[in-house]
Formats: structure tokens, sequence, C-alpha cells
């Protein structure tokens, strides 16, 4: 995907929920958030999640602090109740996790913030 196109790709994702690609980033973690390919493919494998579920909240429904990116399956298996303290932490550690991958994987920017010995210990070799 072109520098273009992602960015195109991330215009759209967030405006398919009331936001800019500025409030879309924000969420994005920061290794991915470098570059507009890195963060297109960090945001194909995500949903974005209602913290509040709109269904029950939709005076929150396209407010991006109640919002985060997280796997899909948690995500839909969660349905229409609110995340709990776990669910976010563990979507927080996910996000983590594959940006780091993604980071790794990729070299559209200059640097990559993480090496593939810094996730050895996330890969259970250690």
């Amino acid at each position: 995907m072109t520098e273009t196109q992602s960015l195109d790709y991330l215009e759209s994702r967030a405006s398919r929920h009331g936001m800019t690609v500025h409030d879309l980033m924000e969420m994005t973690p920061d290794s991915v958030s470098d570059c507009p390919q890195e963060a297109a493919m960090f945001w194909e494998g995500k949903h974005v999640s209602h913290i509040l579920p709109k269904s029950e909240y939709p005076q929150y429904a396209h407010d991006p602090s109640n919002m985060m990116p997280e796997d899909g399956s948690p995500n839909m298996a969660r349905g229409a109740t609110v995340m709990t303290d776990a669910e976010i932490s563990a979507a927080h550690a996910d996000n983590q996790y594959d940006a780091q991958l993604i980071d790794v994987m990729n070299t559209c920017d200059t640097h990559n913030d993480y090496s593939l010995p810094d996730l050895v210990p996330f890969l259970g070799f250690v």
C-alpha cells in the first residue's frame, strides 16, 4: 500500500466513526504512528471498540475518548456491554504487541522503534 493509499484508508476508517485522522492517530500506538503504511496495517487488523457501548450510551457514540482499537473477536464477543478495566488493559497490551510486530517487520520509516530481540520475551522464547 502506498503512502497515499494508506492515508486514504485511515481517513475512511476514521470517518466511519465520526472521527478525523488526527483522532484515529491519537489512539494508534506510537511505534506505528510515525509511518502511514504501518498505521494502516495496524488498523486493518483492528475494530474501533466503544468502551461504553453506543447502543446504551448513544451520546458517546462518536466521542473519540470512548473508542479504542481492539481485535475483532473480543469486541464482537462482548456485544453491548461496558468494557471492563481488564478488557481495556488486555486491548492496550495486545495493541502494543501488534504494533511492535508491525514496526519490526516494516521498513517504511527511518527507524524501527523495536528490534526482533526486543520482542523475543513476548514471543515465548525466553
